[in-house]
């Protein structure tokens, strides 16, 4: 017989709550544009680049951002009052934002408008999108900001950058999308919105300052665009198709250039990258400067800008020795052996993270990892000299920081001091003015600056190299790794002796 089921010892489970789409925020003006962009994503299918094509947008995830410049008293009102209708008539979420645009151009030090405006529109759309993504519990990367570029604001930044002189990638344009930035309406002409507008009998707000020359893209929109067109009356559409080539041909060019980034990278840190120089001599010109001017936007400081006489001035040091040159940004490009290095002066290099190290015993040392000091007690008979040269490597046959071994009491280690374990050393960076009698030449010093130079250790490095000296920073015993001072090598009635390595 069947045993029968108590239904109460499994209740129902919970539905599950479905996860919550990631916002869709639509940039609107007031203007024909982007009215129409908020009629279209309301009722036609549109590719947002989330993987799914081409769909309807789920109106659920759709949200209005206006932002009121405050540059055309009374009108910039009227825009948002009619934006908050429009969201009002098809139940949209409405947010709205002021700027002040001449007060903030002046705390940023800008003098562009039109930049300003721009920069401060995206600047509150970037804002909102994160406390969407926040409050949907959705990454942000997720969140899509539609605006309403068209096929005309392309070829007049087409035209604009042409005039400034950009290079291929600014003459791109304007792309279908940047990041989470999308323009589905970039295939469109301003005119086949406005006649869209029309047979659904909407109407749009009117932005007078677009009729004003002085700004530049109201003189490329009234003086320049006419007149090409009275050559090619299909220009928005001819030159919007040459885009696209271009467009192609440059992400193209783009992915050449990562690549090379990558062949040519030697070392790469937070404001700084090493290049072999000679792998970039060797690159084809065009990709060459990109991978250049790639590595100068990742080191420099922000708002820093970057033209070709900047990466030509900077790209003549991968076949010039010596080589040093400033650029903006706090941006320094020298050339050290056969290295080119792009790095920002302002970054601190690594520095030898100074204390002392037992002996025996262990220490970080910062870049070049830990260093190790053991005692070696010398047999009875044997020739400590002799022992030492074997357990050392010449650093010319072996530039990798080899084993440095000297006599343990002439470094003021004591046998007394080891039973008791106070043996130590005083680890530091290379000082101005420190010199060292490098073991092997009969009398005289150098500076330890000269004798990291000859083992060819980078400039940038030279701060990051150990050097060791007795407990109480009286004598210098060596540049680990690298030279012991003659003074404290080891003889053949030596009876004790350290050696220093790193791991």
């Amino acid at each position: 017989m069947r045993k029968q089921i108590n239904k109460e010892q499994f209740p129902p489970k919970k539905a599950r709550r479905k996860k919550q789409e990631p916002a869709v925020i639509l940039m609107v003006s007031g203007g024909s544009d982007s009215v129409a962009l908020l009629c279209k994503a309301l009722e036609e299918p549109m590719d947002i680049y989330d993987g799914a094509g081409s769909k309807l947008i789920d109106k659920k995830r759709l949200y209005v951002l206006h932002i009121n410049h405050l540059l055309r008293p009374g009108a910039s009102d009227e825009d948002e009052a009619y934006v908050r209708k429009l969201c009002d008539e098809f139940k949209l979420p409405f947010h709205s934002k002021s700027i002040n645009v001449p007060q903030e151009m002046e705390e940023r030090n800008i003098t562009n408008t039109e930049s300003a405006a721009r920069e401060l529109r995206y600047e509150a759309a970037f804002n909102l999108a994160h406390a969407l993504s926040d409050r949907g519990g959705y990454p942000y990367d997720e969140v899509r900001i539609l605006t309403a570029h068209t096929a005309d604001d392309r070829v007049e930044t087409f035209f604009m950058r042409a005039i400034e002189g950009a290079g291929i990638t600014g003459l791109v344009s304007i792309r279908p999308r940047r990041d989470n930035i999308i323009r589905p309406l970039l295939y469109y002409t301003r005119e086949e919105l406005r006649d869209y507008l029309r047979q659904k009998q909407i109407s749009w707000c009117e932005d007078k300052t677009n009729e004003d020359t002085t700004y530049f893209r109201a003189f490329v929109r009234h003086e320049i665009i006419p007149l090409a067109k009275t050559r090619n009356p299909k220009l928005i559409e001819t030159l919007s198709h040459s885009l696209d080539v271009v467009m192609d041909e440059n992400e193209f060019i783009k992915n050449t250039a990562k690549d090379a980034y990558l062949f040519s990278l030697k070392e790469r840190e937070k404001g700084m990258v090493v290049f072999d120089s000679g792998k970039i001599a060797r690159l084809d010109s065009a990709i060459a400067k990109r991978v250049i001017r790639e590595a100068l936007n990742e080191v420099s400081s922000m708002g820093a800008r970057f033209d070709s006489k900047h990466v030509l001035a900077a790209l003549r040091g991968a076949d010039t020795r010596p080589f040093s040159v400033s650029l903006p940004g706090e941006v320094e490009v020298r050339r050290e052996f056969d290295d080119l290095v792009i790095k920002n002066t302002t970054k601190e290099l690594n520095q030898v993270m100074s204390g002392t190290i037992k002996v025996p015993g262990t220490k970080d040392v910062g870049a070049f990892g830990t260093l190790i000091a053991r005692v070696i007690e010398v047999p009875p008979h044997a020739d400590a000299a002799f022992l030492a040269a074997s357990l050392s490597i010449p650093y010319e046959q072996n530039p990798r920081f080899h084993p440095i071994v000297f006599d343990a009491d002439k470094a003021g280690i004591t046998e007394e001091q080891l039973q008791e374990g106070l043996a130590e050393l005083r680890i530091d960076a290379p000082q101005d003015g420190d010199s060292i009698e490098p073991q092997g030449m009969q009398g005289g010093s150098k500076k330890v600056f000269d004798v990291l130079a000859e083992a060819k250790i980078a400039l940038r490095k030279r701060p990051s190299i150990p050097i060791v000296r007795t407990a109480d920073g009286s004598q210098l015993v060596c540049i680990a790794g690298i030279r012991v001072d003659r003074n404290v090598e080891c003889g053949e009635n030596s009876s004790r002796l350290v050696e220093l390595s790193f791991k």
